[in-house]
C-alpha cells in the first residue's frame, strides 16, 4: 500500500516484558486510521520508526466496497497481502485475478499492483512488508482520480498563498522599475493573466516563488539557493545536452530520473513538486515551464545552471534561451535586486 509518509506514524501504547525479551504492544483501537495516497484507508499497526522493530512492518487496510487503490510499485520491498475480510480483484503486474477471504498474496519487489473491493462489503487487508514500508521506496504509476478510485486524502502542497509582505515586495519592485506585469513576471516565463492573479492574492505555486527567489534576490542568495537545491546530486552519469532539452516533458524528466536512478520523491523533491505531481508529469500531463526550467536548474551541468541562471537574473531568459549552451541577453536587462 502506498502511505503518506508524514504526520500519520502510529504511538507504541505499552510495552511489557515475557521472560526477558522485550514485547511492543499496539492496541488496534489505539491506531488512528488514515486514507493514502494509492486510496486505501490505512492502520499502521507496527513499523521500525515507531515500535523499534527491525525487519518489517504491518499494516492493516480497508478498501470501500466498490474502490480501488491506485496502481503502485515497491522497488526493494516485498509485501504480502492477506485476505482478512470481503472480496477483490487483485492486479499484479499483467495478472488480474479475484481474491477472498483468507487468500494470501505474494508481491515482488518492483512489481505493479493495486487491487479493487468487488463484493458488498469493504475489503480488509493485512499488509506486511519486508524491509518495513518506506515512503521513497514507492513509485505511483497512476494518479488521475477515476470515478472508481478512492479520492486522495492529503492536500496538494504545490500551491500556498503568499503573505502581504512577499506580495508588496514584489509588486514594489515591479513599480520601482516601471515594468508591467507582462515584463516583469514574463521573466520567469509567467503569462500576464496569471501574473494579475498571482498580485491579487492567489496561491502561487511553490516552484514560481522559488524562480523568484533566484532571479530577485541577491547574487549571493541565489546563488546559495541554486547550490543547496543542486546538492548531493549523483556525479554519474553526466546528464548529456539531449536529456537536459527533454527535462521539458515529463517523460524526459521520467528518462532522466531513472538513469540517475532517483526515486520519484526524491526527484521532484529538489523542483518543489510532491511525488504525486511528479507521477501525473511523468504519465504525460503537461508541465508547467516553471517547473521545467527549474528541472534544468537543478539536473543539467554545472555550466549549463550557471548559464541559466545569470540569463534568468540578467532578463535574458525566454523559451528559446531553455537547455541551450549559449543563452542571448535582451538589450533592457534587469539589474539584480
Amino acid at each position: 500500500m502506498q502511505k503518506t509518509g508524514t504526520g500519520h506514524e502510529p504511538q507504541a501504547d505499552s510495552t511489557s516484558t515475557d521472560k526477558g525479551a522485550s514485547r511492543c504492544v499496539q492496541p488496534y483501537c489505539d491506531v488512528t486510521p488514515y486514507i493514502t495516497k494509492d486510496g486505501s484507508i490505512i492502520r499502521e499497526l507496527m513499523h521500525p520508526a515507531v515500535q523499534g522493530n527491525h525487519a518489517q512492518s504491518l499494516a492493516h487496510a480497508t478498501v470501500p466496497e466498490g474502490k480501488r487503490t491506485l496502481l503502485h510499485r515497491h522497488h526493494q520491498t516485498e509485501e504480502l497481502y492477506h485476505v482478512t475480510g470481503g472480496r477483490g480483484r487483485m492486479t499484479l503486474g499483467d495478472d488480474t485475478f479475484p481474491v477472498k477471504t483468507g487468500d494470501t498474496v505474494c508481491i515482488p519487489p518492483g512489481t505493479p499492483h493495486c487491487i479493487e473491493a468487488i463484493g458488498p462489503t469493504p475489503l480488509r487487508i493485512l499488509c506486511c512488508c519486508s524491509p518495513a514500508y518506506s515512503h521513497a521506496d514507492t513509485e505511483l504509476l497512476e494518479v488521475e482520480p477515476e470515478a472508481d478510485v478512492l479520492p486522495q486524502a492529503t492536500k496538494p502542497l504545490r500551491r500556498r498563498a503568499p503573505t502581504p509582505v512577499i506580495l508588496e515586495r514584489y509588486r514594489a519592485l515591479r513599480k520601482r522599475r516601471g515594468l508591467s506585469q507582462g515584463r516583469f513576471w514574463g521573466t520567469i516565463l509567467v503569462a500576464q493573466s496569471a501574473a494579475s492573479r498571482y498580485e491579487s492574492g492567489r496561491g502561487i505555486p511553490k516552484p514560481v516563488l522559488t524562480l523568484l527567489r533566484l532571479a530577485f534576490g541577491t547574487q549571493r542568495e541565489a546563488t546559495a539557493l541554486l547550490a543547496d537545491m543542486r546538492r548531493d546530486l549523483p556525479s554519474e552519469p553526466r546528464p548529456t545536452q539531449r536529456a537536459i532539452k527533454a527535462l521539458a516533458t515529463g517523460e524526459g524528466a521520467k528518462a532522466l530520473r531513472q538513469t540517475l536512478g532517483l526515486t520519484q520523491a526524491a526527484f521532484w523533491v529538489r523542483v518543489l513538486v510532491t511525488q504525486s505531481g511528479g507521477a501525473r508529469y511523468e504519465l504525460g500531463r503537461e508541465m508547467p515551464e516553471q517547473v521545467a526550467m527549474l528541472l534544468q536548474l537543478v539536473f543539467g551541468t554545472e555550466k549549463h545552471a550557471t548559464t541559466l541562471l545569470s540569463a534568468l537574473r540578467t532578463g535574458g531568459l525566454s523559451r528559446d534561451v531553455l537547455a541551450t549552451d549559449q543563452p542571448e541577453h535582451e538589450e533592457d536587462q534587469l539589474q539584480p535586486v
